[in-house]
Order: C-alpha cells, then sequence, then structure tokens
C-alpha cells in the first residue's frame, strides 16, 4: 500500500547555482527565500524500514541536486529515527515516461508571435489568402518537436522508456514503451497541426500504458486548447492517475484553462507548467526533465511498533551550515504491517504471561520446600 501525499513546507535559500550539464538549472539549497520540499509517496511496506521518495525545489521550481544523507534527519511522532540510506532515486532506478504530444490544429498558430507589442500585424495575406508568417516566425507544431526530442535525449536509454502518444481531435498514434530512440523521434517528426483537441483521452490512454511499468512513473502532457473531443472526463483521468500512482506533469502553451490544468497537475502529485508562446517551450521540457530527475528516496528505521498507532506524523529535515528545509507528513500504515505488529504485540504479550506464570509456579514450589524443610527438622 502506497500513501500518495504532497506537503509544501518552507525552506531558505541563496541565490540558485546554475550547472552547464543537461542545461538544467540546479539549485544550491540556502538561507535567504522561500522554497519547497514535497514528499511524493511513502512506502512502509518492508517496515520497520520505511521509504520516502521527495523532491526538494526552489521558488522557482528549479530541482535541488546531490544532497547529503549527513543533511538529512526523519522523526516519526516526535521521536527520532535512523537514517538508513539517502540516494538520488533517478540515478538508480528506471525513469518510465508517457509523453503526450499535441497536434490538433491549434498548435499551427501562436499569436504572440503575428503581433508587435502595439498590437500592429505582422503576417499577411499571399493572392490566395492564405496566411505569410512574419520571418523568424516558429510554429509551435514545431517548437514542440524540437522540445520533445531534447527531452528524450535527456534520459538514460539503457534503464529508461519513454512512451508516445499523440492526439488532437482523438489519439492519432502511440509508440510503446521500450521503443527505440530512433522510432521515438521518428513518431515525433510525424507530427502535424490538424483537428481538435482530445487531451483527457490521450492522457487516460497514456496511464494504461504505463501503469504496470517497474520503477518511476511520469506523464508528461501538453496541450494549447480546451478539450472539446475526449470521451473522458477530467474527473476520470484524475482518479486514474490516483489508482495508478502516476503523478501528472502538464504543460500549458498558450490560451490554456490553466486553473483546469493545474489542478489536474497537483492532486496528482505531479506539476503544472505555463508557457505563453512556442519560444518558451524548450526551457519548460528541461524544467520537467529536471523535476523528474532530481527524485530522493529516504529510508529510516521506525521504533514505534505500537499497532494501535496505525498513522504517524513523520517529520523530515535537511539541515546544514548554511541551508534548512522541512516537510511533514502523515504515513498510514499498510494492513499487513498492522497486523504484522499486532501479531507480534500478542506474542510479547502471551511470553510475557508465561514467564511471569513460571516465575510464580517457581515462587510457589520454593516456599512449599522451605516450608517442608522446616518442619522435617523440627
Amino acid at each position: 500500500m502506497k500513501l500518495l501525499v504532497k506537503v509544501f513546507a518552507s525552506i531558505a535559500l541563496l541565490p540558485s547555482v546554475l550547472l552547464a550539464q543537461s542545461e538544467t538549472q540546479i539549485a544550491q539549497i540556502q538561507l535567504v527565500d522561500t522554497g519547497f520540499i514535497e514528499v511524493i509517496e511513502v512506502l512502509p511496506d518492508s517496515f520497520p524500514k520505511v521509504e520516502l521518495v521527495l523532491r526538494v525545489t526552489d521558488q522557482s521550481q528549479n530541482p535541488v541536486w546531490d544532497l547529503s544523507k549527513e543533511g538529512f534527519s526523519v522523526s516519526e511522532n516526535a521521536m527520532a529515527s535512523e537514517i538508513l540510506n539517502v540516494y538520488q532515486i533517478s540515478k538508480d532506478k528506471s525513469i518510465n515516461i508517457g509523453l503526450v504530444l499535441d497536434e490538433s490544429g491549434s498548435m499551427e498558430i501562436d499569436e504572440s508571435q503575428l503581433y508587435d507589442r502595439n498590437g500592429n500585424a505582422l503576417y499577411s495575406f499571399n493572392f490566395l489568402g492564405g496566411l505569410i508568417f512574419p520571418k523568424g516566425y516558429l510554429m509551435p507544431i514545431n517548437a514542440l518537436k524540437r522540445a520533445s526530442s531534447n527531452f528524450i535525449d535527456g534520459f538514460d536509454d539503457t534503464k529508461d522508456s519513454v512512451s508516445i502518444t499523440a492526439f488532437s481531435s482523438t489519439v492519432n498514434s502511440t509508440v510503446p514503451r521500450g521503443s527505440s530512440i530512433k522510432s521515438l523521434k521518428r513518431k515525433i517528426g510525424t507530427l502535424k497541426a490538424e483537428g481538435s483537441t482530445a487531451f483527457y483521452d490521450a492522457v487516460e490512454q497514456s496511464l494504461e500504458e504505463l501503469k504496470s511499468s517497474a520503477g518511476l512513473k511520469v506523464i508528461v502532457a501538453i496541450t494549447d486548447g480546451h478539450d472539446n473531443s475526449s470521451m473522458t472526463t477530467m474527473e476520470q483521468v484524475v482518479l486514474k492517475a490516483q489508482l495508478y500512482e502516476i503523478p501528472l506533469h502538464i504543460i500549458g502553451l498558450g490560451n490554456v484553462n490553466q486553473d483546469t490544468l493545474e489542478e489536474m497537475a497537483n492532486v496528482t502529485s505531479g506539476g503544472y507548467y505555463y508557457s505563453p508562446n512556442a519560444l518558451g517551450l524548450e526551457d519548460v521540457y528541461e524544467r520537467v526533465k529536471g523535476n523528474i530527475q532530481s527524485i530522493y528516496g529516504v529510508t529510516y528505521r521506525s521504533l514505534n511498533f505500537n499497532p494501535m498507532d496505525t498513522s504517524r506524523e513523520v517529520l523530515v529535515r535537511y539541515v546544514t551550515d548554511s541551508s534548512y528545509a522541512s516537510s511533514a507528513t502523515i504515513v498510514d500504515l499498510p494492513i499487513e504491517v498492522v497486523e504484522y505488529l499486532s501479531e507480534r504485540r500478542n506474542k510479547r504479550l502471551l511470553y510475557t504471561t508465561l514467564g511471569v506464570g513460571i516465575a510464580i509456579g517457581m515462587g510457589g514450589f520454593l516456599l512449599l520446600y522451605r516450608k517442608k524443610q522446616r518442619q522435617d527438622i523440627v
């Protein structure tokens, strides 16, 4: 049983330190601004070992990497617990990504590039009435091809897998997990902007494809408009993502319902990202990649064996001379763990009762024995 939770907590940060690796921003926790620590999953199945899956980001949602075991501490109901292991999950475990790509007709037009700051049109028409785009115009569908292709390159294809679900009026095509980078990029290259938007149907199909995979699972989906073709509802998609414990990382491009997309991401412990135009897509996909790859596993040993205490408040801290971060969450023990603890307590009670009975019996025997000895002497 896994508990999917998301908790924001204050952390203090100095200016970000930027590294060039994979063009992804990497922040170091310092002591001035406010950032976030997020507990994504709690895995108490191997009790008394409990694993917390978490992510730390700065105020700009840039991931914080390379945190050391020495900086972490965990307490359960205010009782300090031993940290057994801290590791960056994305370096050791497979990452399975469902890439959902919008190729609806609106992915051809980026209005922000068609007008100047004063609202003057930068486009014109040919003699047939066709639109002539301004010089340097980047069509959103082409920006998506470039950004998603670079995104794929940022993962280790020897352990990670990517699937593609492309949609417009319907789910148009898919490329399953396990396909080569060449096959994935070939599919991306064939994207063509036409039709309406079946965003929810596409996300649902990607969830179904991803649910049986081992390791980390995450959906990265982009849309540039309002869903107007799906048979599936937003509520059904969210429920399924929660059931499968797959976070939705959603990218909104241009004129979208940001409140709806952000809600979908938040309630599934994913993330919402927005780009007002096609020119910002590569930066957005870099942020998504960084957040996916900067996930930590923190394993601690629980000292609480009380079967009646089925929910525990767990406080995670990261503290060094120049940094502080904390996050509180609730751990609900699986029924199997509760049964184990109850059986363990019952056995201890039984052994204690037997021990007391034996001690009383021995004490009574000794009293009788000494009484008989005194009688024999007399």
